[in-house]
């Protein structure tokens, strides 16, 4: 007989509970390895660029559901009920994502709860590391951090396809219905390691000024943040300006952009723990469309497919219960 079925039920209950909602610790950078990594297919992102250099892992997690079931009858049929009845119906998940100085990044999921395609809070870190010698993809160049004629620099790429291809597919890529996330909450957490400064070749304070405004570092950085939140403040504020570039949904960005009013209800980025920026989707979309993200030929068509667009997408909202 197992032991646990010595113990009261509502204790078991509470046991396999909490199995089922345990988090995988993040993983060292040292144990990483390319052989149990892989590229998911631009396809399943959209994205234009250096979608080589976002390492998926290989295998998904282990399902502990599978294990319990195989303890005996009673365990197993009680795992079941409280799989369905106390594991929420839109369960949250957490992904730690490590960003390489060598521009390559690394999604292992922490949580996965449940197979869902409505999702609660996904809780995304980003850890920033070195590159250890055996990961070394290849030194980034001063173009990955310049944006080109109308599109963003290469390296927003490496944000954009594990966030889209969740989106569109699920954590493994397997999904084709893909996910609706109600809320989006991007931790960037201080660096451990020194030396991280400068993140690349080129870093992100010297980018042209509508990317990363050097007054903002002035007075918001200089003298109040410890060295170790630096790089994090960095790094967060670069991404937030190309999801709000992406929003946009100008002529450039507009295929890319659609998917996250489409499938996420509300995004927030965080820095150690703090919160820096609410990017206020519903407020945004509310706004669309401008008129200038329409060009000259084919302006009426343009503007009658988008307008269906967005009225498809706050129906989705809705349904979903996004904030509209």
């Amino acid at each position: 007989m197992s032991l646990l079925l010595s113990i009261p039920r509502e204790i078991r209950y509470k046991i396999l509970e909490l199995v089922f909602l345990i988090s995988r610790q993040p993983p060292s950078p040292d144990t990483l390895q390319k052989a149990n990594r892989k590229n998911f297919p631009k396809r399943f992102s959209g994205s234009w660029r250096s979608w080589k250099r976002v390492w998926f892992e290989q295998d998904p997690i282990h399902n502990t559901l599978l294990s319990v079931l195989l303890v005996n009858h009673q365990i197993s049929a009680e795992a079941k009920y409280i799989f369905l009845r106390r594991i929420p119906s839109n369960p949250d998940y957490k992904l730690d994502l490590i960003f390489f100085k060598d521009c390559t990044v690394w999604p292992t999921w922490l949580s996965v709860p449940k197979m869902e395609q409505n999702i609660g809070t996904v809780h995304a870190q980003f850890r920033i590391f070195n590159a250890p010698d055996h990961l070394v993809t290849s030194p980034p160049k001063k173009s990955m951090y310049r944006p080109g004629c109308g599109e963003p620099p290469p390296i927003v790429w490496l944000f954009y396809h594990p966030l889209a291809s969740f989106l569109k597919r699920g954590p493994w890529g397997n999904n084709e219905s893909g996910v609706m996330i109600k809320k989006l909450v991007i931790n960037f957490l201080p660096v451990s390691e020194p030396k991280i400064l400068p993140l690349g070749p080129l870093d992100f304070e010297d980018l042209d000024d509508d990317l990363n405004p050097k007054d903002f570092f002035r007075t918001q950085i200089s003298g109040q943040m410890s060295n170790d939140v630096i790089p994090a403040m960095y790094l967060a504020n670069f991404v937030q300006k190309q999801l709000i570039y992406l929003l946009l949904l100008g002529i450039h960005q507009r295929t890319v952009g659609k998917v996250l009013y489409e499938r996420v209800g509300e995004i927030e980025i965080l820095v150690d723990g703090q919160l820096a920026w609410c990017l206020g989707l519903s407020e945004r979309f509310s706004k669309l469309p401008d008129s200038d993200i329409f060009t000259s030929n084919n302006r009426e068509d343009e503007k009658k497919r988008f307008l269906q667009w967005m009225d498809s997408t706050l129906q989705r909202r809705k349904i979903a219960g996004f904030p509209v």
